[in-house]
Order: C-alpha cells, then sequence, then structure tokens
C-alpha cells in the first residue's frame, strides 16, 4: 500500500512539472500576441480617422489583438483582419456629414499599407466624402476580402485593383463610381464573389468578365449598363446567382445561355425593358432554382413557361409584366413559394379556392393589374406567415372575407367590384400598416375594431359608399398615420378635431363627401405637412400608390415620389366659415383644394408662405375681397383656380402668376380685373415696354413729325394752284384790253377747231361712199 502511495505521488509531482513547463513556454512565447509594427500601423490610420462617435475607443493598450474591429494570425500575431463597417446608416442616405456609428475617412493613412499580411478589409458603410478609391488599396496584395460598399465613394475604380490577384471577394455596390466595367477585370482570377450593384456604371459588360470562371456570385444590379449578354455567359460554371436587374440591358436569354450553368441558384434579370425570354417549350433547365425575378421582361410563348414545373424549390418567383396570360396555374402550388408577384399580365379567371392551403408558407403575393375574377379565397385567410396581400386592379366581386387572421402588413384590394362592408376581423391585424380598398363598392359605417391597427401608416378607403361620420379614434388611435383617404364617400358631421393629433399626417383627403362645420384651426398643428417626414415604414417591393386629385386631374403617385407628396383634400363638401390663417403655416403642402364648399371671408393674407403649393383651388365658394399680392411670390405654382367666387380689385401680378393666363382661373368673380382678364381696373395705364419703349416713342415722334409735313406739303400746293389760278384772272379782270384779246383768241381757236372737224367728217363720208359704190 505505501509502494503504491509512493507511485502516485511520483507521478503527480511529474505532471504538475511538465505542465508548469508548458506554462512558462506559454508566458515566454509571443505567438498570438500583437506585432509592434502592425500596432504603430493601426494607431497611425486611426489618427487620420474621425471618429465622432468614439467607436475605436478600444484601441489603446499594447495587444492591438484585443481591439475592436482587429484580428491576428494565431501563430504570427500579425493582423490579418479589419472589420470596421458601419451598419447603422441606410446606403441611400445622401447626407454630406458623418452619421452616428460611422467613421469619417476622407483622408485615410497609406500606412494601411504597412499591414503586410491583411488579407480581410472591411470599411463599408463608412463615410468617405464623396473622394475616390484609394489607388494604394492595389499595393496590398495579400487582401482575399475587400468591402468598401455604402462608403459615400466617387470616381473611377484604379486600374491598380487589378494586381489584387488574391482576392475572392470584393464589393464597390452604392457608391458613385460613374464609369464603364473596366476590362481588367478578368484578370482577378480568384474572384468568387464580384457586387458592383448601384454604382452608375454604364456602357457594356466586358467580355473579360465572363473569364472569371471562379465566380459564384455576380450582381451587377441597379445600374445603368447597356448591350446584350454573350452566351459565353456559360463560361461561369460555378455561377450561384446571377443579377443584371434594373438596367439598359437588351437581346434574347435562349438555353444556350444557361447550358453550363448547373449550380445556377437564383437568377435575377428584371426591370430589363428590352431583355426578351425565349427558350424551348421542352427546355428542361440544369440548374435547380430558388429565386426568379423577370420583371417587365417579355417571356415568348402563351401561358405560363413550362420549364417553371421543373423548378420545384423556388420561393421567390416574380414574373410581373412579363406578358403572361392564362389562367392561374395549380401546379405553382407545388412550390414552397414564400413570394409570389404575378402582377400586370394577362391572367383571367378565378383564383383557386385552396391557394391559401396549397402555398401554406406565402408571405407575399401580388396578383395586381390582372383580369382575375370571382371572390376572393377564404383559404387566404388560414396564412399564419402572410404580410403582404394585393389584388388590386382585378375584377373581383362579392364581400371581404371575414376571417382575417395573422400578422400581416399591407392589404390592398383597390379597383376592384367588391361590396358589403369592411370587415371587423381586419382589426385582429394590429400590425397593419397598410389597408387600401378604394374605388369599390363598400358600405356600412367604418368597423370599431378597426381602432385596433394602431400601426397604421395608411388608409385609403375613397371612392366607395362609406356612411356615418368620421371616427374620432382615428385621430386617436393611428398616430403614426401619413395617409388618409375618404374621399368620395357619404361621410357626414363635422371635421374631428381629434384628426389634429395626426403629426405625421401628409396627405389629408376627405372631399367629396357631406361634411359640414368649419375648418379646425389646429390643422395648423400637422407638422407632417410643414417638415415632410420619410415614409415611416420599408416598403416591402416599393409598389404603393396613391391617387390624388392635384392640379385638377387625378395624379398616380407611387414610391419614391410619394414620399414627397403633401396634399390637403377638403373639396367638395358643406363646409362654411373662413379659411383658417393656421393653413398658412403648413409650408411643406404641395396641393391644397378647398374647392365646392360655402367658405367665406378673404383668402389669407400669409398664402404666399406655402412657397411649396404647385396647385390651389379655392373655386367655387363665397370668398370675397382682394387677392393677395403674397400670391406672387409662391414661384412653384402650377395650377391655380379661384373661378366662382365674390373676389374683387386688381389681380397681383408676379413673376409666376404672370404664367398662368387662362382667364377661366378668374372666372365668375365680376369684380376682378386686370390681366388676364379683359377686364381693365380704374386708372390703368398701357404695360410698360421692357425692351423697345426709346423705339416706341421715336416712331411715334417720327408719325407725328409725318403727319405735320403732309399738312404743310398739300396747304402749300393749295395756295399755289389758288395763286397761279388768280393771278390769271385777276389780270384779265383789271386789264380790259387784255380780256378782249384774250377772249378774241379763245373764239378764234374755237372756229379753227370746228373747221378742222368739220373736214375730217367730210373725208370721211367721201371715203365710205366710194367703199359702198366698189362693193356693189
Amino acid at each position: 500500500m505505501a509502494k503504491a502511495s509512493y507511485v502516485a505521488g511520483f507521478f503527480l509531482v511529474a505532471l504538475l512539472f511538465i505542465e508548469g513547463i508548458q506554462l512558462c513556454a506559454c508566458i515566454n512565447s509571443t505567438s498570438g500576441a500583437c506585432i509592434q509594427h502592425d500596432r504603430e500601423a493601426l494607431l497611425k490610420f486611426k489618427q487620420s480617422l474621425q471618429d465622432p462617435s468614439n467607436l475605436l475607443s478600444s484601441w489603446e493598450g499594447q495587444d492591438c489583438c484585443y481591439w475592436d474591429g482587429v484580428s491576428c494570425d494565431e501563430n504570427t500575431g500579425h493582423v490579418i483582419m479589419l472589420e470596421l463597417s458601419s451598419s447603422n446608416v441606410e446606403c441611400w442616405d445622401s447626407s454630406l456629414n458623418i452619421s452616428d456609428g460611422q467613421l469619417g475617412l476622407g483622408k485615410v493613412s497609406v500606412c494601411l499599407t504597412e499591414l503586410k499580411h491583411l488579407k480581410y478589409l472591411d470599411l463599408s458603410g463608412n463615410y468617405f466624402q464623396h473622394s475616390e478609391i484609394l489607388k494604394f488599396f492595389g499595393s496590398m496584395t495579400k487582401l482575399q476580402h475587400l468591402d468598401l460598399s455604402c462608403a459615400h465613394l466617387s470616381g473611377e475604380i484604379p486600374h491598380q485593383l487589378g494586381n489584387l490577384t488574391d482576392l475572392e471577394w470584393i464589393s464597390l455596390s452604392n457608391n458613385e463610381i460613374g464609369q464603364q466595367l473596366p476590362n481588367w477585370l478578368g484578370q482577378l482570377k480568384a474572384l468568387k464573389f464580384l457586387d458592383l450593384s448601384g454604382s452608375l456604371l454604364h456602357g457594356p459588360i466586358p467580355p473579360s468578365l465572363w473569364n472569371l470562371s471562379n465566380l459564384t456570385i455576380l450582381d451587377l444590379s441597379y445600374n445603368q449598363l447597356s448591350g446584350v449578354i454573350p452566351t459565353s455567359l456559360g463560361q461561369l460554371v460555378n455561377l450561384e446567382m446571377f443579377d443584371i436587374s434594373s438596367n439598359s440591358l437588351e437581346g434574347t436569354f435562349s438555353e444556350i445561355h444557361f447550358s453550363n450553368l448547373s449550380r445556377l441558384n437564383s437568377l435575377e434579370i428584371g426591370y430589363n425593358h428590352n431583355l426578351t425570354f425565349n427558350v424551348r417549350s421542352d427546355w428542361k433547365p440544369p440548374f435547380n432554382l430558388t429565386g426568379i425575378r423577370m420583371e417587365d421582361c417579355k417571356i415568348e410563348g402563351s401561358g405560363f413557361p413550362r420549364w417553371l414545373r421543373t423548378q420545384k424549390g423556388v420561393l421567390d418567383l416574380r414574373l410581373s409584366n412579363a406578358s403572361i396570360s392564362g389562367s392561374f396555374p395549380t401546379w405553382l402550388q407545388s412550390m414552397p413559394l414564400a413570394i409570389l408577384d404575378l402582377s400586370m399580365n394577362q391572367i383571367s379567371g378565378p383564383l383557386p379556392s385552396n391557394i391559401g392551403d396549397g402555398m401554406p408558407g406565402l408571405i407575399i403575393l401580388r396578383l395586381s393589374d390582372n383580369r382575375i375574377n370571382g371572390s376572393i379565397p377564404t383559404s387566404l385567410c388560414r396564412l399564419n406567415q402572410f404580410q403582404v396581400l394585393d389584388l388590386s386592379r382585378n375584377m373581383l366581386r362579392g364581400q371581404i372575407p371575414q376571417c382575417w387572421v395573422g400578422t400581416w402588413l399591407y392589404i390592398d384590394l383597390s379597383s376592384n367590384k367588391l361590396e358589403g362592408t369592411i370587415p371587423a376581423s381586419i382589426g385582429h391585424h394590429t400590425s397593419l400598416a397598410w389597408f387600401v380598398v378604394n374605388n369599390n363598392s363598400l358600405s356600412g359605417e367604418l368597423p370599431l375594431a378597426l381602432k385596433n391597427c394602431t400601426r397604421l401608416i395608411s388608409m385609403d378607403l375613397g371612392e366607395n359608399k362609406l356612411s356615418g361620420t368620421i371616427p374620432t379614434w382615428i385621430g386617436e388611435n393611428y398616430l403614426g398615420l401619413e395617409i388618409l383617404r375618404l374621399r368620395q364617400n357619404t361621410f357626414n358631421g363635422s371635421i374631428p378635431l381629434s384628426l389634429c393629433r395626426l403629426s405625421r399626417l401628409r396627405i389629408l383627403d376627405i372631399g367629396n363627401n357631406y361634411l359640414v362645420g368649419r375648418i379646425p384651426l389646429c390643422f395648423g398643428d400637422l407638422t407632417g405637412m410643414i417638415k415632410s417626414p420619410l415614409m415611416g415604414y420599408d416598403m416591402i417591393s416599393k409598389k404603393e400608390k396613391v391617387v390624388e386629385v392635384v392640379k385638377g386631374q387625378n395624379l398616380e403617385y407611387t414610391t419614391f415620389v410619394l414620399s414627397l407628396v403633401v396634399n390637403m383634400d377638403l373639396s367638395g363638401n358643406n363646409l362654411v366659415g373662413l379659411i383658417p390663417d393656421e393653413l398658412t403655416t403648413l409650408v411643406g403642402l404641395v396641393g391644397l383644394n378647398l374647392s365646392q364648399n360655402h367658405l367665406s371671408g378673404t383668402i389669407p393674407r400669409n398664402i404666399g408662405n406655402i412657397k411649396s403649393l404647385q396647385s390651389l383651388d379655392l373655386s367655387d365658394n363665397q370668398l370675397s375681397g382682394t387677392i393677395p399680392s403674397s400670391m406672387s411670390i409662391l414661384t412653384s405654382l402650377g395650377y391655380l383656380n379661384l373661378s366662382y367666387n365674390k373676389l374683387s380689385g386688381k389681380i397681383p401680378k408676379g413673376n409666376q402668376l404672370q404664367t398662368l393666363t387662362d382667364p377661366a382661373i378668374y372666372a365668375g368673380n365680376l369684380q376682378l380685373c386686370g390681366d388676364p382678364l379683359p377686364k381693365k381696373c380704374p386708372g390703368d395705364e398701357d404695360p410698360i415696354s421692357t425692351g423697345n419703349e426709346d423705339e416706341d416713342e421715336d416712331e411715334d415722334e417720327d408719325h407725328g413729325k409725318g403727319k405735320s409735313e403732309k399738312f404743310w406739303f398739300y396747304f402749300v400746293v393749295s395756295c399755289g394752284y389758288a395763286t397761279g389760278l388768280w393771278g390769271v384772272f385777276g389780270i384779265l379782270t383789271v386789264k380790259r384790253n387784255w380780256r378782249i384779246a384774250y377772249f378774241r383768241y379763245v373764239e378764234k381757236a374755237m372756229d379753227w377747231v370746228l373747221v378742222m372737224v368739220e373736214v375730217k367728217v367730210a373725208r370721211l363720208k367721201r371715203k365710205f361712199e366710194r367703199n359702198d359704190n366698189g362693193s356693189e
């Protein structure tokens, strides 16, 4: 027993001795610790940056391998990775200043080149102050990963980047490069990932690009590229994602383009308006896609492409505006679709009644602008993950199903032939942001349950037969509402004061109803109409649309333009009282329509404060007084209607008003005068000449002088004639012997004339007689 204890103790001491040796070796080793040279290079780099958010506060101490965004080789201690991306700022943010969470990289120090072993560099999302892409990146020949996306860069891609032959991953997307794709990209033979999307690139795609046989991801979307895609696309045998959408490419895709692309997983060629997809009807693709986007491409053949039936794993299918006709194919239900967009085609017939059961994973369904008829399938109500439903602009009939559940974000059933009431079950969608059912035949009052949709940003119920009063809970519960359209219904009562609490409201259209009372003074509190916010939601597929009466006509606003529209329309009601001065504080208004009411008083004299106003309609009211002179400074005004009021006085003049020359603008105001009306104001003078005043005066002066000279010319001639005439007759009157001699001369002359006439007559008679005798 003692011997066993001795042996065990010996082994324990030996084990502790070995561990101690290893521990000492680890302590004395420099493996994994930061190299001093690399640490100094990083500190120089830090000094060249602007860091208002103090993102690099951890860059202190001796071991740089523990600094935020820095990684070192475990064996050598060299810095091999620098990850300083910012994800707090959207790529399309056009701010001219550094935002929170960004680094300012306007003068990046060349000291980055001292990191000789750097393989991974990510500076995306930071602020390069619109400087050019730095040439010295081309000397960092060990780089395998370079990400400068969304970095506010501009200028051309330096050719020195062609030296990075080890580069496998590069993204310069969402910058302002603005050049043709460089041909030297073909030198980067190791490249597997290339993203140059959203960079203002133009011109054709260079042929060298098709030689990058290791490419798995190629994204050239959202540029201005032109030309055709050659069949050499098929050389990219490892390609998994191909995205050339939203360019100006043309030509025809055939099965030859894809013959070798067996690994292709995502095909995105949409929004190239001159692209055609033409393959044989019996074509069997070599790939199995999960994503297919061919929006705005012309797909040859009738009906749905048959080759789609072979794609059993499609999650995202978007074929909008692709010249597809026929009925809705039931075989689509064999795909595990999450997104289906077949809008703007010629699909006809009813939807399958079990569409919701056949596509249980569906999240987005867009079938707008087709010829779909029948009723809305109730099976859609059972889609628990559903978020977006757009069946607008079809021929659907019947009632909206009373079975809505889930967490839907977007419902658009507008421009159909739906009737009945708005189902109370819509109120179960507490996450609903966009609810559009305008241009149907819906009736009844708004269901109380609708007030539960507290996250609504847009509610469009216009052009229906809805009745009752406008509920006060709209203003109390929808505090994030930006668009409210109740136009052309039969709502009555007064405008609820609670609407004034909608501080984000940008479009308020309650025109063509039976509303009474006064315009609330508190409308001046609608701060969303003072400084318009961007839409407070992510437009899922950027197809949101609103129709507004602006400039006297129905205008449809979509996507980004919609975020710029600020409009108030209270027209076609029975409103009375004054136009509140508070409306003139809504300086962001683009359109203001108060026409066809019974408003009285004067036009607010500060109407000129709304400098962004493009359309103003105050016609068919009982407004009196003069037109405010401040209206002449509305430099954006393109449409004006003040007709059929009781306005008086002189129409003001101004740079913009001078362009509105249609007299119908002021028709029915009998006391108005001045241009462009034919009625002149008392004391009006001729218009002041601006360019030929002196010439006109000279012409008038010359004309006056001409008339004077003409008068004196005739006067002198007349006097001369009278003087000569009376000079002869005066002498004959005074001198008797001259008078006798003159009359004797006249008598002799007359006698001579008579004799000559008689002689001539006698000769003629004899001549005629001889002629007669000869003829006998």
